[in-house]
Parts: C-alpha cells; structure tokens; sequence
C-alpha cells in the first residue's frame, strides 16, 4: 500500500484533515465503483455485507482489515468485536463514496482540477524514484557490500573538448592499451604517461603508478565506478571516458567489503623540523604510552595529549569508518589487524604518529535500514541526473522521434545570433511559425510554442553556437516530454501509482461529500444547532474555574517589584499595573479562565488562595508572575460559548442520518456474526508465526 501524503493537506483543517486521511486510509482498502457480473462467491467464502447488491465476501474483508492493521494510522486490535467495529466503518466508507458518485462529485471541475493538480505534484517524483532513483539505490547498497583495489592511468580532456582534440587524446590512450596487451607494466606506464598527479609521485607515496588503493560503491564518478565493477580481476578495462578525461584502470582484486569500524586514536605530530622537534615527538608519545601502561583511561589520555584536535573533545573515537573512508591505508591496514578492545603498537602516518584502539566492528546494515540515507546520497550525485537523461532517452528511442531539421536550419541561416535566441527564449515567432510542428515522439506532436513556452522555465544549454544551441535545447526539450509521456501513461501501467490516484480520488469525493452534507450544514444550520444546544444544555457547563492574571515581562527585576506591591497589601486594581505600563520594559497582562489541572505553568495558581501572587519565574523567553483572581462559580455555557462543541455534536447526529438514509437507499445487509470465522482463522495464524 503506498503511504504517500499530499502537501495538499497542509492546507485543510486538522479536523478535515484528520478525516481525509481516514478516507485515504479506508480508500486504500476498497475499489468502491459499482461492479457487476460478479464472480461466484465459493461456500467456503461467506457473505459478511451486501451494498446496493454487491456482496462483500469474507475473503475481501480478511484482506481489507490486514491492510488497515499494517497502514499504521489506527492500529486494530485483534478481537472479535474489533472485526465487527470495523466492518461497520468499512461499509460506512464504501456507502459515502457510493453516494459522492452517483451525486456527481467525481465529475465536478474543481474537483477534477485538484485531482489533476495532485496528479502533476506526485507523478514525476513517483515515476523518476520508481524508474531512476530506486535502481541507483540498489546498485549502490550492492556496491557497497564489494571493495575494488585497482590502478589507473588518465589522459585528460574536458567535457567540451572539440572533436579533433578528443581524437587526439583517444588514439593515445588506445597507444597506451595496445601496449598493455603487448605485455607492459601498468604502473610503468601510469608513472610515465598517466596525467593524475599523484600518479608520478615517489614510489611509496598515493597514487604512484596510478593506483587507487581500495574503493566501494559512491566513492568514484560513475562511469569510473562501472568500469571497475564491470572488469574483472587482473584484467585492464576497455578505454572509457569521464568528466576528466579519457581512463583505463586495472583491477588487482574485487572481494566482501569489510565490516566499519569504531576506533580511537591518539595523534602526536612533529612541530618544527629539527632534531630536537623529532625528539619531541618521541617523548611525547613514550608520555602517551607510559600513562596507559599505568591503566589510566584511553580517552582521557587523548583528551589531554592528542593532536588532533577534532577527535580529542571525544576521547579520539572515530565512530563508525567503513574500509573505504579515505584514512592512510597504515591506519585502515592496522586497525582491521586488531582484536575489539586491543590497542596498536605506534604506527607513523603522513600526519604523525598514532596509537589506534580498535573498539568495535560494526556489521553491514540491512538494504532497509540504510535506504534513505542511500537515497540522499544517491539525489546528490551527479549519476542521478545522468540517470534521469538515459531513462528519458531510453523512451525516446522506443517510442520514435523526429525534428524539423529543415525549419531548425533555416533559423540558424537566417537569423542573427541575439535576434534567434530571443525569439526561442519568448514569444518572437510570429503565429504560423508559433503553431509549425518542430517534433514529434511517438504518436505526440509538439508545435514551436511549446518548445520555446519549455525553453522559457529551463536553463539555457552553455553554448552560444545557434545550430548547437537549438539541437541540445531540442534534446532537452524531448527529454522532458519524453518523461511526460511516461507520466500519462503511468496510472494505466503502475499499480501502486494507480491505487495511490484511487485513494485520492475516492477521498476527495467522499470529502466534499462530508463537507456538504454534514460539516458546512451544521454550521449554517443555526436553527437547527441552536435547537440541539438547548435539547443538551446540560452537557455544556464549566465547572469551578480559577481566574488567572498573568503578567509577562522581559524584566524580571520588574515582575519582582509587582510580586513585592502585591505582597505588601497592594492588589492589581491599586493601578501598580498601570505604573508598571509606563517603564521601558514590555509588560502583558492577560486574564485565563482554568478548570482543574492543565499541566502547564498555570498550575502553580492552583495552590494559592485569593489575591496570592507567583514569583516571576522563566517563561516563553521572558518572565511570568500569576495572581490569583477568584473563583468563577460552576454555570451552564451559553450557546456562543459551546458553540464549537454543539456543532461537533451536531455533526454527529447529521452523519448518522446520512448513513442510516444510504443504508436505506443502498439496501445493505451486514452478518457481523459470521466474522468469527475470520477471527479464529487470523488469531490462529499469529499463534502459529509467534512459535515459528
């Protein structure tokens, strides 16, 4: 069952809200058109409903009520009358949405604008995390669970390069591949050719000869990623381009990423560059090893003496570092060489020395547990948007796709540059031209109007050539209309999307019924609600209640200057209020009635007698003093004052009359009896899951 809960109901009441959800909720478990042809219900399958003479067999209420215990917005217990309460609300939901259809609901403009409205704000995203985002995700966690050790060599060339340059740099690099199948050293040649840096440092030093060291999924561009995933050990990848150039990388070995790890640390670095200074370093680090060998505590110990300045607040622990973190490969190596608990001999980093304390291995998440984060990581990342263009592509191609590359020329022919690219970007055609045919996908035409009315809500292509400018704009445009397509499609193909629509559309109809039959006319039925107040007078009264004066200030010392007047036989009505107006300070006062307890600063006031007054005490950023006014004697509310809750109970009492109608008016029958059956059967399950 999809959860997905539109914005759209961020601007409904809470009350409205509240009951649109449960529509949604209920929608969820019901296809509520009329059906006919029915199929043949089996014996084994009683009848425990009957609306408008369709049968609701127990096999649909077993799996409705499931749905409505795992949906999470009210948990049904499990019992006998819990099955009839809900079979009751179930064929209530079912006669209100029966009864939105045959009044119309479904076909009024508004409504359908909104459903549309909904349509649009839910479809792309749902569309694009089902068909891009959702594959990303699980190729990632599966990445995550590999580690590749590999080297590479790179010849760099940027994005745009022109095509002569880019064949260039690709006979180069495919020089370089021809002699790697002769026999050569990889890292010879990323040492001498290779135009990554680090590829040309010292031998000992990263990256030299082009090696990588160990990376999981999300740690490369994509493209490089794939390559590495896609090659196997000991071979040398095909030539494949990046952002940065053209590659080819050798993978040394593919295996389970290691579990993360929860280490401490304690870092001691040179501060100068002499003998004296490395002496330092030396007796600092004997002092580091002399007060653990004493028992002192770890992280005291780096709290104290650590260098590293990040870590050392927190007693140098560095939770939860997967293999591929980034840290020295001495330190990866040396802490994946301890037992939990166990501390390191000195092992020397580019950053100085460090004694490591592995404190514990932390085994793989689940796929569940790690999805979300995933799918943040995965929605930053270039590869999504690259994502997004193949899926558009990938339809593009299936469907068919043509342009005008006639019209398209012409323009850039005949057209200055800043003249062509202000009509594309406004409305500068004139009207046969607006309304000409540029493209088609599928069985969809597209006229220039609509290229250019896209062009106006997107950012430009970084080109100013016209002919290069029109055909990547082009290829934006159909790429966008190419997702839309899809988006059309997508309630006729994807269940989930379509049950996500009916929900909405079964809720909203049920809701305009409600608001029209039940919510607005107890409002503006004054004759009608003032006649249920009077019939139930006796269930609107205050009791006892406190009368609050509450002072506030940003002034504490001024609240205590009050609480002082009041005390020394002053009262509120003296004018020291009025006195208080005249300061610098801001000074409220508001007047609160309360009945009994309300857990809230207030009930200070209850163990005070009359005319006693609070200290100021803190209060919404300020200060607040309670005087204690009287008691207002038990009384029975006016109508103006149980206004709010005569109209909830007379709500009550018009959604009754409309259900025990569409009772009548839809001939329903309902055998609560024979839901034992139903109940004994799910009660038996779960005793049998609860054993194994």
């Amino acid at each position: 069952m999809s959860r997905i809960v539109s914005p759209w109901l961020r601007n409904r009441s809470n009350a409205a809200a509240r009951v649109l959800i449960s529509a949604l909720f209920l929608s969820a478990c019901a296809q509520s058109a009329p059906v006919t042809n029915q199929p043949s219900i089996p014996d084994s399958d009683p009848v425990v409903a009957v609306i408008d003479g369709r049968p609701i067999p127990m096999s649909e209420f077993e799996k409705q009520y499931l749905r409505s215990s795992g949906f999470g917005y009210e948990p049904v217990t499990d019992t006998l009358a819990a099955y009839q309460d809900f079979l009751e609300r179930y064929v209530d939901f079912r006669l209100k949405v029966l009864e939105a259809r045959e009044a119309g609901y479904h076909e009024l403009d508004d409504l359908k604008k909104e459903i549309q409205g909904y349509r649009n704000q839910l479809a792309r995203p749902y569309l694009l995390d089902q068909e891009v985002t959702e594959p990303l995700i699980e190729e990632m966690y599966a990445r995550r669970m590999e580690i590749v050790e590999a080297s590479h060599i790179l010849l760099r060339l940027g994005p745009n390069a022109p095509p002569e340059d880019t064949m260039a740099v690709y006979m180069r690099m495919a020089s370089l591949a021809d002699s790697l199948r002769l026999g050569a050293d990889f890292g010879i040649l990323a040492y001498k050719y290779s135009e990554d840096p680090s590829a040309s440092r010292p031998e000992g030093s990263p990256g030299h000869g082009g090696y990588l060291s160990s990376f999981g999924g999300g740690k490369m561009v994509k493209p490089f990623e794939d390559a590495a995933y896609e090659t196997n050990p000991g071979e040398v990848s095909p030539i494949f381009r990046t952002q940065f150039g053209y590659h080819i990388l050798k993978v040394h070995s593919r295996r389970p990423m290691p579990e993360s790890i929860s280490i401490a640390h304690i870092l001691i670095q040179i501060r100068g560059n002499t003998a004296a200074d490395s002496a330092n370093v030396l007796a600092r680090m004997q002092e580091v090893q002399d007060r653990l060998a004493s028992g002192e505590d770890f992280g005291i110990v780096a709290k104290d003496l650590s260098d590293d300045r990040a870590s050392a607040p927190q007693g140098g622990l560095l939770q939860d570092l997967a293999y591929d973190a980034g840290l020295p490969d001495v330190i990866i190596e040396t802490a994946y060489s301890l037992d939990e608990g166990e501390l390191s001999d000195v092992v020397d980093s580019g950053y100085g020395s460090h004694l490591i304390k592995l404190i514990a291995y932390i085994p793989h998440p689940s796929y569940e547990d790690v999805h979300d984060d995933l799918k943040a990581q995965v929605s930053r990342l270039p590869r999504a948007k690259e994502a997004e263009k193949q899926f558009a592509m990938a339809t593009r191609r299936a469907l068919g796709q043509s342009a005008d590359s006639t019209l398209i020329k012409t323009w850039a022919e005949t057209m200055a540059p800043d003249s062509l690219f202000r009509a594309l970007s406004g409305d500068g055609f004139d009207e046969v031209t607006q309304t000409s045919p540029i493209a088609t996908l599928g069985d969809s035409t597209y006229t220039v109007r609509r290229f250019t009315s896209f062009l106006s809500t997107v950012a430009s292509p970084p080109t100013r050539d016209p002919l290069s400018f029109i055909w990547a704009s082009l290829d934006l445009f159909l790429n966008d209309a190419a997702i839309q397509y899809r988006i059309e499609e997508l309630e006729a193909v994807d269940p989930g999307y379509s049950q996500t629509m009916h929900q909405f559309r079964e809720g909203l109809i049920l809701f305009r019924l409600m608001e029209d039959s039940v919510w607005t006319a107890a409002s503006v039925d004054s004759t009608g609600l003032e006649s249920f107040y009077n019939e139930h007078a006796e269930s609107y009264l205050y009791g006892d209640r406190t009368r609050v004066i509450s002072i506030t200030s940003n002034s504490d010392s001024l609240l205590q200057m009050l609480v002082d007047a009041v005390r020394g036989g002053k009262t509120l009505d003296d004018g020291i209020v009025e006195a208080l107006l005249d300061s610098t300070y801001t000074v409220r006062v508001d007047t609160t009635m309360i009945e009994g307890v309300t857990n809230s600063i207030f009930d200070q006031i209850l163990e005070r007698e009359p005319g006693e007054i609070t200290d100021p005490a803190s209060y919404n950023r300020g200060f607040i003093a309670l005087y204690h006014d009287g008691i207002d004697p038990a009384r029975q509310q006016t109508f103006e004052e149980a206004r709010s809750r005569a109209v909830n109970g007379y709500q009550e009492i018009l959604e009754k009359k409309l259900l025990d109608r569409l009772r009548d008016k839809y001939g329903v029958r309902v055998y609560p009896d024979r839901l034992h059956m139903a109940f004994t059967r799910r009660a038996t399950s779960v005793s049998i899951s609860e054993f194994g």
